[in-house]
This record gives C-alpha cells, sequence and structure tokens, in this order.
C-alpha cells in the first residue's frame, strides 16, 4: 500500500507523505473518502454511459447506445446505495432489455428503400471492408456484395440489399455491361 494513502486524521493528510504536493495529497484523500461511501460508482457509470451514448453516433448499430442508457440506470442503482453485484446484474439487464428493444425500432424493410436502388460512393469501400454512400439523401455504411472487389470514391452503385443499417452494393456499371 502507497504511503501516501494511508490518512492521518488529525493533520488532514497522510503518513510519511514527504515530498507529495498538498494538491495531489488532497485528491488522493477525495478519492479514498469516495471509495468509502455506497454512491462511489454512481460517476463512473455516468461516465461510461454518457461516452457509449456518443459512441453510439459513430457506429451503425443501436448497440452501444443501449447499452449506455444501461449504464445510466445502474448509475441511479448506485445512487441508491445498491450493491456492486445489483448494480452490474442491473446493467446486464437492462442492456439486454434494450438492445432487444431498439432491434425492433429499426425497420426490417422500408417502401422507400425498395423505390430507389441507386447510389454513389462517398468514400472508397476497401475489397471486403466497408465504406460509406450516399443514399436517399444520408449517408449510410456500405460493402460490396463481392468481395474482392473494390470500390472507388465518387462511383454510381446499385443497392443489392440491406442488412441493419449497412447497405450491400455493387457498381452500377457491373449492371449495365
Amino acid at each position: 500500500m502507497p504511503t501516501f494513502l494511508v490518512p492521518n486524521l488529525e493533520l488532514g493528510c497522510t503518513t510519511r507523505d514527504k515530498g507529495i504536493p498538498a494538491k495531489v495529497r488532497r485528491i488522493f484523500w477525495v478519492i479514498l473518502e469516495a471509495t468509502r461511501s455506497s454512491n462511489a460508482m454512481v460517476l463512473p457509470w455516468i461516465i461510461l454511459g454518457l461516452v457509449l451514448i456518443a459512441a453510439e453516433l459513430f457506429l451503425p448499430e443501436l448497440v452501444a447506445g443501449s447499452v449506455g442508457l444501461a449504464a445510466l440506470v445502474a448509475g441511479s442503482l448506485a445512487y441508491l446505495g445498491l450493491p456492486i453485484w445489483v448494480q452490474f446484474c442491473g446493467w446486464i439487464g437492462m442492456s439486454v432489455l434494450f438492445v432487444i428493444f431498439t432491434r425492433r425500432l429499426v425497420p426490417q424493410s422500408s417502401a422507400q428503400l425498395e423505390e430507389s436502388r441507386e447510389a454513389r460512393s462517398v468514400t472508397a469501400i476497401p475489397a471486403g471492408g466497408r465504406g460509406r454512400v450516399s443514399y436517399l439523401g444520408s449517408t449510410w455504411n456500405a460493402r460490396c456484395s463481392i468481395p474482392g472487389l473494390e470500390i472507388k470514391a465518387g462511383q454510381d452503385l446499385y443497392v443489392v440489399e440491406r442488412q441493419g443499417n449497412t447497405l450491400i452494393v455493387i457498381p452500377a456499371k457491373m449492371l449495365k455491361s
């Protein structure tokens, strides 16, 4: 155990803490006191939840946001002073429920998606990889249906199918030839 984490209540600092600045001692003291309280996990759960919800903006599926929302629920359980195992079980349970619920929010088919099949690549789509395409006025994740084919940026494409939030495309010139 580091010597600067041993509290000395008479001095308001730690024992044998020579050379450690007062601000650093104070930070360690606050952390030590926070971990003793029953609400010590509130802030970590909130931070985890907000980070995951923010990550949802950059990820194609509705998973990170659901898990982040469940982390906020676990933070509320921590605020109520429930034990860490209850918080963890609540987080896992709510994550599963939120993921199942949000899967139902994503339509599996759409009349509007069926009307238009033309798209244009915004970024290059490497062979076997993913890229971005412009489709119906917004950008989508996309991958080529032909595994070894690379698609260049700005190329006209044809949408073959949709898997979740990812469009499966082929170059339009392949259909014309």
